[in-house]
């Protein structure tokens, strides 16, 4: 039976999608429905599933959200850092292919023109598939490219010389590392990051310390905080960990303090995430994007910062598809 695209329906799917994603290998808290309904009224959700037939089964799912800025442009939901089709099994490229073109028709019957697809670096799914960038590819135009960097903790670390010693040093100066849940610890997290931004960019946070702290506790035992204190008991360094996928935590936020800065906190900071994922058999730790000027720049200083702990590299792609153009590829 052929597949069938449909707009998501919260009364009807929402039971639905958090089942597939359950089974899904490509599935992380980012696609989860509290997760991007987290973001309200920000983004008007354009998602779709994927069924064989009328009434038939979930099988697929694609999160997305109609452009803030153009209504006829669907994007994979921009309240996500990833993106790319998620089925319950593995598909085929043929059955990817039927995917796209099933999209394609209830995209063209809402008036949609193009859509801009990102896809999910390979080292979060449990079965890394890229069969999305295969067929994609084909109709698409790449606007984007963007490093990730994410360190296998299974394999023996490769740090670069002197930094453990350095990491070593903030401890010999009386810095802990502490997890944490509780609030006190994410309210000097995000006034870390408040401050770090205005200093660095004159920007301030997306979301306000009410909706970081709402998100906190929906997301349970995958959210949680870790603060690097002085000797002094003040706040030096902090990271919103969330443990984005099965087999991979994710530092959300890291920031520092000035003192924090001069006394190594960020990498006792990482080491103490490093040894958690150790000793949970947690593979990856990701270190996130190294992105510099432009839509394919990369940041060469945080990107050296990154590899010194021994992280990897993996791209993340990002295309525009016109959806005439679409339709008339398959």
């Amino acid at each position: 039976m052929p597949i069938i695209a449909e707009r998501y329906n919260d009364a009807t799917d929402r039971q639905a999608w958090t089942q597939l994603l359950q089974k899904a290998a490509r599935r992380n808290i980012l696609t989860r429905r509290d997760f991007l309904d987290y973001h309200g009224d920000r983004l008007e959700d354009f998602s779709l599933v994927f069924r064989d037939g009328p009434g038939g089964p979930m099988q697929g799912l694609l999160p997305g959200a109609i452009h803030p800025q153009d209504p006829s442009r669907v994007t994979c939901h921009g309240g996500s850092s990833l993106g790319g089709m998620i089925f319950k099994k593995p598909a085929s490229p043929q059955q990817t292919a039927d995917a796209f073109q099933a999209a394609a028709l209830v995209w063209r019957e809402h008036g949609v023109a193009s859509l801009s697809y990102k896809t999910t670096p390979s080292f979060f799914d449990t079965q890394p598939d890229e069969t999305d960038i295969a067929i994609v590819s084909q109709c698409a135009s790449t606007t984007a490219k963007k490093l990730w960097q994410a360190i296998d903790t299974q394999k023996p670390l490769n740090f670069s010389s002197g930094l453990d010693r350095e990491a070593r040093s903030a401890s010999k100066k009386g810095f802990t590392a502490q997890w944490s849940v509780e609030g006190d610890a994410l309210d000097a997290m995000y006034k870390m990051v408040r401050e770090n931004l205005a200093d660095r960019h004159e920007a301030e946070p997306l979301h306000s310390l009410a909706e970081v702290k709402t998100l906190h506790h929906t997301l349970g035992p995958a959210s949680v905080v870790l603060l690097v204190r002085d000797a002094n008991n003040a706040p030096a360094a902090a990271a919103w960990m969330l443990r984005y996928a099965e087999d991979a935590w994710h530092p959300q936020y890291i920031a520092s303090t000035p003192v924090g800065r001069r006394s190594n906190a960020v990498k006792l900071l990482l080491m103490t995430a490093l040894e958690r994922c150790r000793d949970e058999k947690v593979r990856w730790l990701s270190l996130g994007t190294s992105s510099g000027d432009g839509a394919f720049g990369v940041d060469d200083t945080l990107f050296q910062f990154k590899r010194r702990f021994g992280a990897g590299a993996f791209i993340q792609h990002f295309f525009e598809i016109e959806i005439d153009a679409l339709i008339a590829s398959s």
